[in-house]
């Protein structure tokens, strides 16, 4: 008899290898799947780029250039300590409830095991950050006074880590709407509170807004899921299996250094452009960075709601290519158009979202657009070491390739300027591409025996 966890995998393996009819039918089922997560995906970016244009808008207007890099370092800071104290297994829930979605023992042993590792991480990293929270305060924003802004994240860390493996959970498992609604929901609250408190305290409560965004998405997820029933209580809570922490850790590995090394190469950067530069200038690198981070949420929500789960599913290398192609066939072209408007809408967008102050920032648009298309070219490939557990392969790339960024953005800056490091995001994409298409060649028909 075979074991209990091929259940999971049967109705992608069988789709696969069933008759044409089967075939079809399946093949049918899974791209209307794609379009709805997309047009799902779409509602929410939709208002996600509302509400950031009305957000980064006031916080531009009271905090000014400099402020708004201010702000771009906490928000890196956050996303940093946030991935430490989820113990970095968003990925392997995502992965191991999709693979496992019809074996309920092995689904709620992971979620169990997740929450306990996410409480053992949480409790670590924030009594770090409480005891260190004024020497990061004057490291990170230059003034020992936001100590306690360090001390109320601290407090909240825990409550973000759960609402972390909720949503993995719910991604695991497909329910595109229910991640919809929940993120409708939380980026009008939480635009709402930003807009409140900056025009309450000017650039302080812009970041007492981002150290709060981790308690706001547990209170939001805490009244959809479980008062609604979204899930049971013993899809999350259970006791610690220590066998899936092995299974988990690969991928606590690889988001890890995903959600550390990249934050910490932005944080280097805009404290090279503040020091050599400006803090001005980093503040217009920031401001065009905001922009790439808005709009290119049309593509890297349904490639996290759809793609990944797809991608881990699979069993077959055929079908395998086939998820590849299909993802890359509807989202690049999406990027390229996407980049090449925001280009063409380059001015109006700096004095509409921004103000005159950053009006030197358009200059820097037509080579970082570049740079998001390459992005997302390679963002297409490089998921599969995400998917398929390439733990050494990921960990290796992302370290590199982040480090190559920062030597970069030095080398570059120190020979244009400012568009230096608009110069080197694009190159450094570039040759992150090569690098998948070469490593990824026979999954995408390229290689000999494709």
């Amino acid at each position: 008899m075979k074991d209990i966890r091929d259940a999971g995998r049967a109705p992608v393996t069988n789709w696969r290898t069933a008759g044409p009819a089967v075939r079809h039918f399946a093949g049918r089922l899974w791209r209307s799947y794609m379009i709805r997560a997309i047009g799902m995906s779409g509602a929410l970016t939709v208002l996600r780029v509302l509400t950031g244009v009305v957000t980064t808008k006031v916080v531009s207007v009271y905090a000014g250039p400099a402020g708004l890099a201010l702000i771009g370092q906490l928000q890196n800071f956050v996303t940093l300590a946030s991935t430490a104290a989820g113990a970095g297994i968003g990925p392997g829930i995502v992965k191991f409830v999709a693979e496992f979605r019809d074996d309920l023992a092995s689904r709620r042993a992971v979620t169990s095991t997740s929450l306990w590792l996410t409480a053992c991480c949480s409790a670590v990293v924030g009594l770090l950050v409480l005891l260190f929270a004024r020497p990061l305060s004057a490291a990170l924003l230059l003034d020992g006074g936001y100590a306690p802004l360090f001390a109320i994240f601290a407090l909240t860390l825990f409550l973000g880590g759960v609402n972390g493996v909720i949503s993995a959970v719910l991604n695991g498992l497909m329910h595109i709407g229910r991640l919809t609604v929940l993120g409708l929901v939380g980026n009008v609250v939480s635009a709402g509170l930003t807009v409140a408190l900056v025009l309450h305290w000017g650039v302080y409560g812009a970041l007492l807004a981002t150290v709060l965004s981790p308690m706001v998405g547990f209170l939001l997820s805490f009244v959809f899921v479980v008062q609604r029933r979204w899930l049971a209580w013993d899809d999350l809570a259970g006791p610690f299996h220590t066998e899936w922490l092995g299974r988990l850790s690969g991928f606590s590995l690889m988001a890890l250094v995903g959600g550390a090394v990249s934050p910490v190469a932005l944080l280097i950067v805009r404290w090279w452009i503040s020091s050599t530069l400006s803090p001005a200038e980093a503040g217009y690198w920031q401001a065009v960075y905001r922009v790439s981070e808005i709009y290119l949420q049309v593509i890297t929500i349904p490639l996290g709601t759809y793609y990944v789960p797809r991608l881990s599913a699979v069993a077959d290398k055929l079908g395998l290519r086939a998820e590849i192609l299909r993802g890359t066939a509807m989202l690049l072209p999406l990027a390229v158009a996407s980049a090449w408007l925001i280009y063409a809408l380059r001015d109006v967008i700096v004095h509409s979202l921004y103000s005159v102050d950053f009006a030197a920032a358009s200059e820097l648009f037509a080579f970082q657009l570049v740079g998001d298309v390459l992005k997302i070219a390679s963002w297409l490939l490089s998921t599969i070491m995400v998917a398929k557990a390439m733990v050494r392969l990921f960990v290796i790339t992302d370290i590199l390739f982040n480090a190559s960024y920062v030597v970069l953005v030095v080398v570059m800056t120190s020979a244009f300027g400012l568009r230096g490091a608009s110069y080197a995001f694009a190159a450094n994409y570039a040759a992150y591409l090569v690098l998948m298409v070469f490593l990824f060649r026979r999954e995408i028909g390229l290689g000999r025996r494709s």
